[in-house]
């Protein structure tokens, strides 16, 4: 499902609106290949960033160098002028300090969001394809567009803040080694086996911690699944049993919740308990040699103030990493499975404006459940009322739409076209099935109707013949009026009538209609059947609905048996 993939861009420190792109992660062999491929196609704004953490972490490992110069300039020397001129370094430095933190956050938070933007468009492109499977629950869904998304595009991070941590070390231990060579051994040698030793020591409560931090996503997903049908639930009197399955659901999130937070805590603390230790071994040390006169007064100071420096590094360094990496492959498999798909690869062909040819219908024994079974044919250009309801109507519905597998020795032509699960793009080309649902989308009224494809001459007929006129007299804005998420904004009749002339206004070749009137009354009715036909004169239309009103409009009316029977 093609889209516009429109995108932003920094000029100036300002959003625009020009549109810019990534390079595309995809194809992945590996959910390790994918969370790296997104890290290095966000290069361009991921290696600038990491540029100025590395210059971030040099002016705050200067900070304290420079304060132990000027302090002994001031006090060791007597050197006012001296004192001036480091103090003014020191401001310069804070100066460089703070734009160098400005430019690389937001670079780099550019980055990570243009390419979450690219996957989340792609994520979405493909659950919504017409090969897409129909199994997935809604909650399953939004959890990778979302969640998972996110999950992976953070490791675009291990390219910027990690760089600078690391920058950091180095150089606050070759600055020790400057004010003395064995506090700076102890801190290039020491250091990196330090965090070995904390990757070490954190993996099994980092897996723990993956694994509640899945089992979580799983019960969000379930709860937004549930509440999803809600309605339905209600409308079969099973509140009280929705709201049983969903406080169970949500208690077991919660417990997932936190046991996560307690494994995240355990880790952190174990981390802060090693690295504390280590520096204020290097700290002590320190006193040590200047107690013994091996360093000066500023000398001291500034060991100190590296020494406070380097415990956020290697902390955060240990803390970030493998848990950023290990969580970003989690969700890349997740998403290489759906992304990788061969059958969601291809764009579906957008459905095209009518050229005003008329196709037959012809559906031959097609099995509806529960012993019922339907054969019918609709000429080009004829409108037929198929007198079916409950189950059996939503199970033909679902074979014209292409949604569900025709048996053997049963099938659906349109045209020349067989109606195959396998090929829905060339099916929903020629046929839309609008169904008895009026699923609208958060927008205004207009933006509703008039979707990609539609024929915009037809506009105000298919409201008309929708019977529409009311609903927007009573609109305060009319076309413009904001129908909210789900068209909640607008009553149950308003939706179902806006919902047709959406159907309408697409002016297909086929037109499936199911049980579009049963939220409005019956005068409402009475003016959509009247005008339905005219609308659709010259187009093939089939109303599948036990309307006494719309089945007396139509040119012929069939039921579920293998005999027609004549209006």
């Amino acid at each position: 499902m093609s889209r516009p993939r429109a995108v932003v861009s920094l000029r100036r420190g300002e959003i625009t609106e020009e549109p810019v792109g990534l390079p595309d992660p995809l194809p992945a062999a590996s959910p390790r290949a994918l969370v790296a491929r997104t890290m290095w196609r966000t290069r361009r704004y991921a290696l600038p960033a990491a540029g100025s953490a590395v210059v971030h972490q040099v002016c705050e490992a200067l900070v304290p160098v420079i304060m132990g110069m000027a302090i002994d300039s001031a006090v060791v020397d007597g050197d006012v002028r001296g004192l001036l001129v480091w103090l003014a370094l020191l401001a310069l430095n804070f100066v460089l300090l703070a734009q160098v933190v400005r430019f690389g956050s937001w670079y780099g938070q550019l980055g990570a969001e243009t390419m979450q933007h690219q996957l989340r468009t792609r994520v979405t492109d493909r659950l919504l394809h017409p090969r897409a499977r129909a199994d997935r629950l809604p909650g399953s869904a939004l959890s990778l567009a979302t969640n998972d998304v996110r999950q992976l595009t953070s490791a675009v991070t291990l390219m910027v803040y990690p760089v600078g941590e690391a920058a950091a070390i180095v150089v606050g231990g070759a600055l020790l080694l400057l004010q003395s060579v064995p506090l700076g051994l102890a801190v290039l040698v020491g250091a990196p086996l330090l965090l070995l030793l904390l990757d070490v020591l954190g993996r099994p409560l980092r897996r723990r911690a993956e694994t509640e931090a899945a089992a979580i996503a799983d019960a969000s997903g379930a709860a937004a699944d549930l509440l999803a049908g809600y309605r339905v639930l209600a409308g079969v009197h099973a509140q009280e049993e929705a709201s049983r399955r969903y406080r169970t659901t949500s208690r077991q999130a919660l417990r997932a919740t936190m046991r996560a937070r307690g494994s995240e805590a355990g880790l952190r603390a174990g981390l802060d308990a090693v690295t504390g230790l280590f520096m204020v071994g290097v700290a002590v040390a320190a006193g040590l040699l200047a107690v013994r006169g091996e360093l000066t007064v500023g000398g001291l100071i500034t060991v100190v103030g590296l020494t406070q420096l380097l415990l956020v590094p290697i902390t955060a360094f240990a803390r970030n990493v493998a848990p950023v990496w290990s969580a970003a492959q989690a969700s890349a498999a997740r998403l290489l499975a759906l992304l990788s798909d061969e059958t969601t690869g291809a764009e579906p062909p957008a459905r095209s404006a009518s050229d005003g040819t008329a196709l037959r219908l012809r559906v031959e024994d097609v099995p509806l459940g529960d012993g019922e079974r339907v054969t019918f044919e609709v000429a080009p250009g004829e409108t037929v009322g198929v007198q079916v309801d409950g189950a059996a109507a939503v199970a033909l519905a679902e074979t014209l739409a292409a949604r569900r597998p025709v048996p053997d020795g049963a099938r659906v032509l349109v045209g020349d076209f067989a109606v195959d699960p396998a090929e829905p793009e060339r099916a929903r080309a020629l046929v839309l099935v609008a169904p008895h649902e009026a699923a609208l989308l958060d927008g205004t009224v207009e933006d509703n109707i008039a979707l990609p494809g539609h024929r915009p001459e037809l506009l105000a007929d298919a409201l008309h013949a929708a019977a529409c006129d009311d609903v927007l007299a009573a609109l305060p804005d009319g076309l413009a009026t904001v129908v909210g998420e789900g068209g909640l904004r607008l009553s149950g009749g308003q939706r179902q009538r806006v919902a047709l002339a959406r159907a309408l206004v697409m002016d297909p070749p086929v037109l499936v209609l199911h049980e579009p009137t049963t939220a409005v009354d019956s005068v409402t009715e009475s003016l959509v059947a009247e005008r339905l036909p005219a609308l659709r004169a010259g187009r093939t239309t089939v109303l599948l609905t036990t309307s006494p009103a719309l089945l007396a409009a139509c040119d012929r009316v069939v039921c579920t048996t293998v005999e027609e029977a004549a209006r």
